[in-house]
Order: C-alpha cells, then sequence, then structure tokens
C-alpha cells in the first residue's frame, strides 16, 4: 500500500483509538457519579447537605426520588399509626394494662418511626435495583468499548508493522 497510505490510515486508527478511550474515561466518570449517588441514601432518605454534595446529573433523579420516597413513607406511616393504634391500646387492655395518653402517643410514635423506616428502606431498595440495572447497562457499554479498543490496538499495530515493511522496501538500496 505505501508508507504515506499507511501512515495516513495509522492517523485514522489513532483518532478511532482515542474516540474509544475518550468514550470509556466518560463511562467510567459516569459510573463514578453513579456510586456517590447510591451512597447518598443507604439509610433511605437524602437530606439536602448529601444534595449538596450530589453529582449535578443526578440532581434531579435525587429530588425525585427524596420527594416521593418521603412522602409516601409519611402517608403509610400515618396510615399504619392509625390503623394499630386501636388495635394496640386493646391488646394493652386484654392485659389488663391500663395506658395513659403519654403512653399512648409514645408508642404511637414508636409505631410511626417504624413503619417510615420499613417504607423508607422499601423505597431505598427499589432504587438500588434501578442503580443496579444503569450500572450494568454501562458496565456492559464499557465492555464493548473495551473490545472495540483491542481490536482498534491490534489494527493499529499491523498498520504500524506494514508501514515500517513499506518504509523498507521504499528505501533504496545502494550496493
Amino acid at each position: 500500500m505505501g508508507w504515506v497510505m499507511m501512515s495516513a490510515r495509522k492517523l485514522l486508527i489513532q483518532h478511532r483509538i482515542n474516540n474509544f478511550e475518550f468514550k470509556l474515561m466518560q463511562l467510567s466518570e459516569k459510573l463514578n457519579e453513579l456510586h456517590k449517588y447510591s451512597s447518598c441514601f443507604a439509610d433511605g432518605y437524602i437530606d439536602f447537605g448529601e444534595m449538596a454534595g450530589m453529582p449535578i446529573g443526578y440532581l434531579p433523579m435525587a429530588m425525585q426520588y427524596a420527594g416521593t420516597a418521603h412522602l409516601q413513607a409519611l402517608g403509610y406511616a400515618n396510615m399504619m399509626t392509625e390503623m394499630q393504634t386501636p388495635q394496640m391500646v386493646a391488646a394493652f387492655q386484654q392485659q389488663g394494662i391500663q395506658l395513659n395518653d403519654q403512653q399512648i402517643m409514645r408508642n404511637q410514635a414508636f409505631m410511626w418511626e417504624q413503619a417510615m423506616k420499613s417504607m423508607l428502606n422499601e423505597k431505598r431498595k427499589e432504587e438500588e435495583a434501578k442503580i443496579k440495572v444503569e450500572e450494568d447497562e454501562i458496565n456492559n457499554q464499557m465492555k464493548r468499548i473495551e473490545t472495540q479498543l483491542k481490536v482498534a490496538q491490534q489494527e493499529y499495530q499491523a498498520a504500524e508493522k506494514a508501514e515500517e515493511q513499506d518504509i523498507q522496501r521504499a528505501t533504496p538500496k545502494y550496493a
């Protein structure tokens, strides 16, 4: 093919290699941001301090999670407390224990807190499942690009070898 053509081919291949490496870098950064996002709601709740340190790309997702998870947990906790309070009072009365208002409120607060934690934990698991799907997708993209990168690197080495051979053939030999 001629060493000039091989040099041009090497430049094109090098451009492809650079593009693959850039895409890998972007996906790696996206994966790091995803891990930062997932670490923000380990307890099931995202506070404003955690949102402030969150990657900007995941801020809308975090705000949606925080709003819906918290509202659903509040609704669930209130409903469960209302439903279980008469049952709790009846259970204590069956055992011969009469509760005063303060004891009832303390037990309601405990039930409310447990229901809240339960729902936030459920929402956290749902969000973690979404994150796992996105993480798997990013990892699959990275594997595809790494495979393409290896092929391009092998192609580059072959072109480099062919260029060297063409240069040697084209070099005049004075005997």
